[in-house]
């Protein structure tokens, strides 16, 4: 049986209200913006942090504050060295910090007419005089979006509602993830990673192990997560991805759902999808929550029970 009930309420979540009336170009302008000064971010944990073969040394995790929208941050790995330090970005105004072990400010930038390279080479620089020399080299994002920023233009003040939008959907994809590893947790059977965002697509996103081998490799898993707009939506979307080591076929046979729907991919289990747009076509943050919450539900669910008995 699935350790997630379909229809089970994913409660307890703080949900910002989405506005939905954004210019569009201006909120894919905002996200790009934070995609690519995440790039600085994650420039420390490549090259202090002890790499992981999932790369997650390199990941991000989202900071919180329920009370401050302004007051949120992507931080990337704990770094230790002659001191302890990590990186953060605060997407409202697209600062850069090194701070300590305690979040203490050591020092700060402002990305703003800067180039994502000049970005770099001041978190390498800064977390030297701090943490010490790296123990390698940092390696570039591959697949990173086409934008200004990618061919070596500089970061511009961002438009302060498009970018606020681009918060409040990390923070509510964030408490939804969150609350559904806790679910999910509740069952002792499964191996959930903690959230985290990814700077090479920027999503922000949960893996779920269904079954492992003897050794403990991977053989089922179900990632969770919100992901920038790609080829498969100019607005970003919702996603849950299965995978097995051993393949799968398309099914043709999974039960629609009630939101969201089945993308096909060859040799694989489809992957469900909630498009940005229907969830901001409603302006009820009650209602933008349930259908998050209901595809989530609805779709994790359907796909386990594939995978499991497959």
């Amino acid at each position: 049986m699935p350790a997630f009930e379909s229809g089970q309420l994913i409660d307890g979540v703080h949900w910002w209200e989405l506005a939905g009336h954004h210019d569009p170009a201006a909120f894919v302008d905002a996200w790009r913006q934070a995609h690519f000064a995440c790039q600085a971010v994650a420039e420390a944990g490549k090259s202090w942090a002890d790499q992981q073969d999932d790369d997650s040394h390199s990941s991000l995790v989202w900071v919180p504050d329920r009370s401050k929208l302004p007051d949120q941050y992507f931080a990337g790995t704990l770094l230790s060295g002659d001191s302890d330090a990590r990186a953060l970005l605060r997407p409202w105004d697209l600062k850069l910090f090194i701070v300590d072990a305690a979040g203490s400010p050591l020092d700060l930038t402002d990305a703003q007419g800067r180039s994502v390279e000049d970005l770099k080479a001041w978190v390498r620089a800064t977390c030297e005089q701090h943490v010490g020399t790296p123990k390698q080299d940092a390696s570039p994002a591959p697949d990173l979006p086409d934008h200004p920023l990618g061919q070596g233009a500089s970061f511009a003040e961002p438009n302060q509602l498009a970018m606020a939008e681009v918060i409040r959907f990390y923070a509510n994809a964030d408490a939804v993830l969150q609350r559904l590893a806790e679910l999910l947790r509740a069952d002792g059977s499964l191996a959930i990673d903690d959230p985290k965002v990814w700077p090479h697509h920027f999503d922000l996103a949960m893996l779920v192990t269904i079954e492992a081998d003897s050794d403990g490799d991977m053989t089922k898993t179900i990632g969770v997560g919100l992901t920038p707009p790609d080829s498969l939506s100019t607005t970003g979307y919702w996603y849950i991805s299965p995978w097995s080591r051993d393949g799968h076929d398309d099914a043709t046979d999974l039960e629609d759902l009630s939101v969201g729907t089945w993308h096909s991919r060859d040799g694989a289990l489809p992957m469900a999808v909630l498009s940005v747009d229907d969830v901001t076509s409603t302006e009820d943050p009650a209602e933008q929550h349930r259908r998050v919450a209901s595809f989530v539900s609805e779709a994790y669910t359907v796909l386990e029970r594939s995978l499991r008995s497959a």
